[in-house]
Formats: C-alpha cells, structure tokens, sequence
C-alpha cells in the first residue's frame, strides 16, 4: 500500500515539475495576459498551469481518502472475518455438545427400554380397548412395543398404550406433548 503511495505522489511530483520546467520562460505581455517565450506550442501559460495545479492537487487528495478508505476497509474486513471465525469456532463447541447429548440421550433411552424387557405386567388395556392379560414385555423400540400375553403374542403401538407406560417408556411425542401443555 505505501509503495501505491509513493509512486501516485512521485507522478504527481514529475508531472508539476514539468509543468513549470524553467527551459521556458514566459513573460507578461501588453494586455495582462502571461505567453510562452519561447513561441512554440509546448509551452503552457501561468494561470493554465496554476489551474493544472490545483486540479493535480484535489485529485492528489482524492486518491489520498480513496487510499485510506481502502484501508478502512480492509481493517473492517479483517475484523469481520475474526468475528466469522468466532462464530465458526462456537458453531463447532455447539455441534460437539449437541453431538455428545445425543448421544447421552441415546444411550439413557436404549437402557431406559431395555430396563422394561421381561417386566410382567398383570393387565394392560389399550387407548383402543383391546386388552390382554399376563403381559409380558419382549422388546420396546420407538414406536411399538412387543409383548407375550396369556392369547399368544402381540406388537402394540406405543401411542395406544396407556398415558403413564407411554413416559415411562420415553415416547418422545408423549412427553413432548406433557413438556409443551405445562
């Protein structure tokens, strides 16, 4: 960047250097107005060079903000990409507690469930009426639950069976439900 600098102010130097280059000597003429004493076209008069000038300088200027309006910038970028890589790193501590609650929760309900395989039950009545005497639990998953009863055997669906064994067996929809109506 300072090398941009040095460069854009050492054209500008050259150029007013050549603006006012001494090998032409102008002088004032009768009516007021400054002429070139050397005749030829190349020459410039004062107040055009003076105009040039001045013109060179605003635009010096200008370049001068625009450089350090880049520069702002820049800084402004740089601190928006640490505050990117800030919310990446939490992102990332979130997804790994995320991550380990699953599991935790997955763990806690397979050995929540399992605790029920082989636990008897005298009777059971479902939500849809049917009922089945000396239950036995065989498996409990997500939705179903399968059982040995005194009539043979059975695959009950866990949203029909009685509200209380519904949470005692972590049905997620059942608790949510009881969560979200307090």
């Amino acid at each position: 960047m300072k090398v941009i600098r040095l460069a854009i102010l050492l054209t500008a130097s050259l150029f007013l250097a050549s603006c006012f280059d001494t090998s032409t000597d102008e002088s004032v003429d009768g009516n007021g107005s400054e002429t070139p004493m050397s005749g030829g076209d190349e020459g410039m008069s004062f107040p055009e060079a003076l105009k040039l000038k001045r013109s060179l300088a605003r635009e010096l200027e200008n370049l001068k903000m625009g450089i350090e309006s880049h520069d702002e910038l820049v800084a402004r970028e740089a601190e928006m990409t640490r505050n990117l890589e800030e919310v990446r790193a939490y992102e990332q501590k979130l997804n790994a507690v995320r991550d380990t609650t699953e599991q935790s929760l997955n763990y806690w309900r397979d050995a929540t469930r399992g605790s029920f395989v082989g636990v008897q039950i005298p009777t059971l009545s479902t939500e849809s009426g049917s009922d089945y005497t000396n239950v036995n639990i065989t498996n409990v998953g997500d939705e179903e639950l399968k059982i040995l009863h005194s009539g043979g055997s059975a695959v009950l669906e866990i949203s029909d069976l009685p509200e209380g064994l519904r949470k005692n067996l972590i049905h997620e929809p059942t608790v949510a439900a009881q969560i979200f109506a307090e």
